[in-house]
């Protein structure tokens, strides 16, 4: 054989071993980059999702678990936990506090009051709760021992109340720390406050409302039965010297009732309700027959209307400054907190549980 003409063939052979090898790292390389900027992507989509809300765009932050109350100056404070990390937020999505939970700790619940942060912390594992005060402007911790995790404050003193010895309250006095004992109720029936309005304490058992002022005198009944089997805790609000709160009726139902202060006269405003919140002008509340938001005016409680807002299912609601309401999902699995002003035609997905 012809040495020339092997040696041609040898090098075409090796030109296209030495082309297919280029090749084949350029597409090495190219497939690389791809899944970089996939992997890039996917990370940015596990922190935050973008939501369409109306005419506007935003960035729902992605959670663990979620949380609102509203200020005593009636603005918002929301909670996001990741893990065990937390922030505070406030309805302009701005950032106010954040911290670091320790191992088999949560927070149970929290309360802001005068440009203070007060978060109640509980301990599973060792079962102990601890109040941490933060002062918002310039950042000073301190820790309080609470007798238990469930508190109000009011006119510059926590009231804890007492979940071992049913009808009693610690009150402490956030300037001097010292601690007083009221008693709720004189009788042996166990009961729970519920609210502090207007220098009163209002406290409830099974079927009964009672209240007392803010030493423990002055104790009185103001509800006894009239149809109620049963009150449900921590539903109870105020407006305009009327107490509202939701109960089952003796037909089963889930009603929202509201209390004259003054009379003392009972009112049914609504059958079949899972929850409710109260504006300056009237109440919205969501319908157990279709999961829909409907709102009444105090001057026409026999009047309805259906609002915008639906499938609000296994749901908060929170009425808050600037006519902004709050809508919390209470599901594990696809919980936001969504936030919606009708006089303005806005509306934000502003967290959802992961």
């Amino acid at each position: 054989m012809d040495y020339t003409l092997l040696e041609r063939v040898q090098g075409r052979i090796m030109k296209k071993i030495v082309m297919i090898f280029v090749i084949w790292n350029c597409l090495f390389f190219l497939f690389s980059c791809s899944n970089e900027t996939q992997n890039q992507n996917v990370q940015k989509d596990s922190k935050e999702t973008k939501v369409i809300s109306g005419n506007k765009e935003n960035i729902a932050k992605k959670a663990t678990g979620t949380g609102v109350d509203i200020a005593d100056d009636g603005t918002f404070v929301f909670l996001r936990t990741l893990d065990e990390n937390y922030e505070f937020y406030n309805i302009d999505e701005k950032k106010i506090y954040e911290g670091t939970l320790k191992e088999n700790c949560d927070i149970s619940c929290w309360h802001t009051y005068k440009k203070h942060l007060y978060i109640m912390v509980n301990d599973r594992k060792n079962k102990w709760n601890q109040l941490k005060d933060i002062n918002l402007e310039t950042k000073e911790e301190r820790w309080l021992n609470p007798p238990n995790s469930a508190f109000y404050i009011y006119k510059d003193n926590i009231y804890f109340s007492d979940t071992e010895e049913t009808g009693i309250v610690k009150k402490t006095d956030l300037e001097c720390n010292a601690v007083k004992t009221v008693n709720l109720n004189s009788n042996k029936e166990g009961v729970s406050l519920e609210l502090i309005y207007n220098d009163k304490m209002y406290s409830a058992s099974q079927n009964k409302i009672y209240t007392c002022d803010l030493a423990g005198e002055q104790k009185q009944c103001v509800m006894k039965g009239q149809g109620i089997k049963e009150i449900f805790f921590s539903t109870f609000d105020a407006i305009d010297d009327r107490l509202y709160f939701l109960a089952e009726n003796i037909d089963n139902k889930t009603c929202l009732y509201c209390i004259s202060l003054s009379s003392f006269e009972l009112e049914e405003v609504c059958v079949e309700v899972s929850c409710y919140a109260l504006s300056e002008n009237g109440i919205y509340f969501v319908s157990e027959d279709d999961e829909n938001v409907y709102y009444k005016t105090y001057e026409n409680l026999g009047n309805t209307e259906k609002t915008s807002m639906a499938n609000a299912s296994n749901s908060t609601l929170k009425y808050g400054g600037n006519g902004w309401l709050i809508q919390e999902q209470n599901s594990i699995s696809d919980g936001q907190i969504y936030a919606f002003n009708e006089l303005k035609g806005e509306s934000k997905i502003l967290f959802q549980v992961r």
